[in-house]
This record gives structure tokens, sequence and C-alpha cells, in this order.
């Protein structure tokens, strides 16, 4: 499976790496990956949110920590920590979340297995919950406290290519059951039927315990589109925010145009399409081709995708100041600011996984991913740079 270059070049994927293995991410980049979110999580408990688009609330002492008996007594199954998580209503879910029976567990059952309890599908975007048991106690906590040496792992991903995420969100000591949380990314999910993976537990990255194959199944999902027209400036500070001090006097004072065309908003997230000058154009306004990728350790045979990576970057900041602000205003008579919605990690607009045939050639797509579900029949309208934009019904995909 193709890997990603995370460290270096967060935005750029090569295309002529051919690695075999199963492995979407390395184990390093997940504990970090899962430290960060687990201490987004921590801040965003904290702090107070509009949330009238969101279903449901977090719960405090039960997302991203080990799930004990007092927060068991509040959440009565696994099934409502995971829809507390995506912030889903048992009364009114949006229609993308779906629940699934399983099983569950006897007291003294010892066989290992895993049973999908619930999955939201947003387009290129799948969250899942799984239930998985037998786990002890001290492993839980372990994984709960993102232990180095112990963490979920997929094997056998169904997708050739994608990003896999694997969390512990809870636990039920009495059956001994955790509940781990899956997020993936792929453009192959548009596609698909259903996505395949065995989930292990893996300690010291050897396997530990196999608990069984998993099949999520893909369903529809609701899309609200909107034309905007929102300017869009390329600088040359832009740039060289992203750049070693030592690169910056390699550039040309430059500044380019490009105008956001595009918004749509589905359950898991928004994103806007930008229309920019192409790569070639960007490259020779900014003097950027002349920055070497090598000297930051990278091979020479990637210095392509380097300087796509700074494309990317470089627009990126625009883009963010561009929708700094943009409001979604409810049916209700309620507004919320974008940058006010909860999320994992640093937040904001990134590039979102693109076709490079077209990234490159000036049409980008920037999302902005929240950490719960959006409910789009609140939504009314939405203000980006200045102006409100009347957002239509929401449509199905296929439609």
């Amino acid at each position: 499976m193709k890997r990603e270059v995370f460290d270096l070049l967060d935005d750029y994927e090569e295309e002529r790496l051919d690695l075999e293995s199963a492995t979407p991410l390395s184990a390093r980049r997940i504990r970090g990956r899962t430290m960060s979110m687990l201490k987004r999580k921590e801040e965003r408990r904290r702090a107070q949110h509009h949330s009238r688009l969101l279903r449901g609330l977090l719960v405090a002492a039960a997302v991203g920590a080990l799930c004990c008996v007092t927060a068991l007594a509040v959440l009565s199954s696994l099934r409502e920590l995971a829809r507390a998580d995506m912030g889903i209503s048992p009364a009114a879910p949006v229609p993308e979340w779906s629940e699934y029976e399983t099983a569950g567990r006897e007291a003294g059952e010892t066989g290992p297995r895993a049973e999908l309890t619930a999955a939201l599908c947003a387009g290129e975007r799948l969250y899942a919950y799984l239930e998985a048991g037998p786990v002890s106690a001290d492993v839980a906590a372990a994984l709960a406290e993102n232990a180095a040496e112990y963490e979920w792992w997929p094997s056998e991903i169904t997708l050739s290519t994608c990003s896999i995420l694997l969390e512990q969100m809870g636990y039920d000591p009495e059956t001994r059951t955790a509940l781990v949380k899956v997020s993936l990314d792929s453009q192959e999910l548009e596609e698909a039927e259903e996505v395949g993976f065995t989930l292990q537990l893996r300690k010291d990255s050897r396997t530990e315990q196999t608990y069984g194959a998993v099949v999520i199944p893909i369903t529809e999902g609701q899309t609200i589109r909107c034309e905007v027209d929102v300017p869009v400036v390329n600088a040359t500070a832009d740039l060289a925010s992203n750049l070693h001090p030592e690169d910056i006097p390699l550039l040309s004072d430059y500044e380019l145009e490009a105008r956001l065309t595009r918004l749509s908003i589905a359950v898991g997230k928004l994103e806007v399409v930008l229309e920019a000058p192409d790569a070639a154009e960007w490259l020779a306004a900014s003097g950027a081709g002349q920055i070497q990728g090598n000297s930051r350790g990278l091979p020479p045979e990637i210095q392509e995708g380097f300087l796509r990576s700074l494309y990317l970057k470089s627009w990126s900041a625009g883009v963010n100041e561009a929708l700094e602000g943009m409001t979604l205003h409810l049916r209700d008579g309620t507004s919320v600011a974008v940058e006010d919605l909860p999320v994992d990690g640093a937040g904001g607009w990134s590039a979102a996984e693109n076709k490079p045939a077209l990234m490159y050639d000036g049409t980008v797509r920037y999302e902005f991913v929240p950490s719960q579900a959006l409910d789009l029949s609140t939504a009314r309208s939405v203000t980006v740079g200045g102006v409100e934009y009347a957002l239509p019904a929401a449509e199905w995909s296929g439609e």
C-alpha cells in the first residue's frame, strides 16, 4: 500500500513509491496524531462552542480517555459513547449515521471478536466505531493513555490507497470490551460498496491479538452545493512562512490572485474549490524553483513533489485568510462561525486529497473537517468574504 510522506511533504504523496506493506501509517505517526487529537479534545471539552448545527454534545471524561464505571453510569453503553463522540442525537440522528446490531459479550466469554456498532459516511471520509474484546483493563488503560507499546492496528485493508487512524474511545470493564474509532480517508470510498480490514492489537509493533475481520458498508450521503465568488491572494510572505530562513532570499517579490468558486457542505466536512494560476505559473512568479529539497534531506528524485507541496501550502495561507469569519446561518435564526466548530488537530482549511491532474493545473480543493456530524437540515445560508449566500436543499449522492 502506498504510504504518505508525512513529515516533510504533508500535502504530497509520491506516486512512484512502491511499498508492499499493508501498513497505512507508521506506528510513530499514528501515536503522534493520536496524542495531538487527545490534547485537542481535552481543550475542546473546556471551550464553549455553538452547537445548534451539531447533533449532541461532547461528554466530559469520556472521549479520548479510558471509559470507567463512573462514565458508563452516564453513558449506559459504548454505542451511546459513539453517538456522543460524533455528536449524534438518538432522538433525531443525521441520516448518514448508521447503527448496527452487535451480539455483545457475555461475562466469561474468552474468544477475541470485533463488531461494527456504528458508522458515518461522508463522501471520501468514513468514521466507524467498533466494539472489540476481550481487552484487559491494564491494556485498555495503556491504550487510552497513548502508551507507546500498545496500539490498535488495521491489517488487510481492502482499499488500495487510504489514510486511516484507529483510536480507543472507551472501555467497558464489566465485559472487557473496548470502543475503537476508525477515521478513514480515501478517494476510493466514492465508488466502493464496503471497506474491510482485520482489527489487531499490537505491542511493540508486533501483533499481540487478532480480533477478526470487520466489514463497513458504504452508504450514500447528502451534500449542499453553492456557487461563491471570493478573491484569494498568494504573495511572497505566504510562501516564505513555509521555508527555512536560508531559502527565503531565493524568492521573487510576487503577488498572484485566484478565486474560490464553489462551496459544498457534507455531514463530515466543508469544502471549497480554488481556481488559481497553475503550478508552472506560480513557480515562474515566485522563484520557488530555485529551492532545492535536498537541502532538507529529501532525495533528488522527489524534487518535483517537494515544489508541488510548497505550491499547495502557499495557497493555503490565502485560502484561510479569505475564509476567516465564515459563518453558517441556521433556520432557527442563530448562527455559528465555522472556526468555532469543534475539530481534531489544528483545524483550519487544508488541501484535500486532490486529483493531481487537476490540482497542479490550478483547481485545488480545500476542506475544513469538524470532529462532529453536521446536520444539513438546519443550514439556511452562509456568509463568506462578506457576502451572504443562500443555501439550497441538500442533495443525495448520485442525484
